[in-house]
């Protein structure tokens, strides 16, 4: 069986999450956020239903390359260590350098040759620096989004883009217009699809490949972007642990609304972020009144009653 998923983001109101699981997907890919401080609008909405399907979440980030790469990379990171996703993802993609004008362009007010273009040097500098920062900081599976049509706006990416896992965009039904699939039928979709997707230059392997932004899914009347993964089941796991397996740790469930993430076991601790209502984590172990979590760092949360419960 194929190891299937989505990708998300604030253009999609909602995900059949829990449907999707029962029919076998196993990861979201989750918008978070863009250039130097845009939020996604409905990433912890997104982030929460594909946890409580117990789907492995993915977080990605939109390169600006009008930002520098710090920018970028910093305020990605800060969603990073705020939401612990299993992998994350860099999108690239962007080739104006002005997005007042890009806007105009994409409601069709002026042409694409009003809008001015980023170099193709600052866009492939921009973009590699923020991998590197984000891949060296967060610690985690680093993906490279982008494909072969956008690299004639940055043919540079060649020069580095097969140093990196590569999710790619390659839509075998482009010419398509939106149409909705059964269950069954979609599972006859992944059995077809091969495993060819064409490749930017540089690339010489893929990691996810982003098939379709034309299905309709049961349970939602809008196209999602579907997402395959190359390889098993038992790949897809290697994958999200290259550094060997995480600590092991016993599942529960948040019931509070939101519970604040801690640097050690007390109040006295700085606060990292929030965990939100029906999500899942797992605890390493207990200390008096606090869980930690497991995690890279030290991430403690209150158990007190009504809290969290053991699942």
């Amino acid at each position: 069986m194929s190891v299937w998923g989505i990708d998300i983001s604030h253009y999609q109101p909602s995900m059949p999450a829990v449907q999707m699981a029962q029919n076998g997907a196993k990861f979201v890919i989750v918008k978070a956020t863009s250039g130097a401080s845009l939020v996604d609008d409905r990433l912890l909405q997104h982030v929460t239903a594909a946890r409580s399907a117990g789907l492995k979440l993915g977080l990605y980030h939109w390169v600006d390359p009008i930002q520098s790469a710090p920018a970028n990379a910093n305020h990605f990171l800060n969603q990073i260590n705020t939401l612990r996703p299993d992998f994350v993802a860099l999108d690239v993609e962007q080739w104006w350098a002005d997005w007042n004008k890009f806007w105009s362009f994409n409601r069709k007010e002026i042409p694409a040759t009003a809008v001015p273009r980023l170099s193709p040097d600052v866009i492939s500098a921009v973009s590699k620096e923020t991998v590197e920062i984000v891949a060296a900081q967060a610690k985690l599976p680093t993906l490279v989004y982008t494909a072969r049509w956008f690299q004639s706006y940055a043919p540079g990416l060649a020069g580095w883009i097969g140093s990196w896992p590569l999710w790619v965009a390659s839509y075998f039904d482009y010419n398509k217009s939106n149409y909705t699939q059964t269950w069954a039928q979609f599972q006859t979709t992944l059995g077809s699809l091969g495993s060819n997707p064409t490749l930017p230059n540089g690339a010489l392997s893929w990691k996810f490949w982003q098939f379709s932004a034309k299905i309709i899914l049961p349970g939602v009347t809008f196209p999602m972007d579907m997402d395959v993964f190359n390889g098993s089941q038992a790949d897809f796991d290697a994958f999200l642990q290259p550094s060997g397996p995480r600590p092991v740790g016993k599942p529960y469930r948040v019931l509070a609304d939101n519970l604040v993430i801690q640097g050690g076991p007390g109040m006295s601790f700085p606060a990292l972020g929030l965990v939100h209502k029906d999500e899942i984590i797992e605890v390493e172990r207990i200390e008096n009144d606090y869980a930690k979590i497991v995690a890279p760092d030290e991430r403690w949360v209150c158990i007190g009653i009504p809290y969290i419960k053991e699942i």
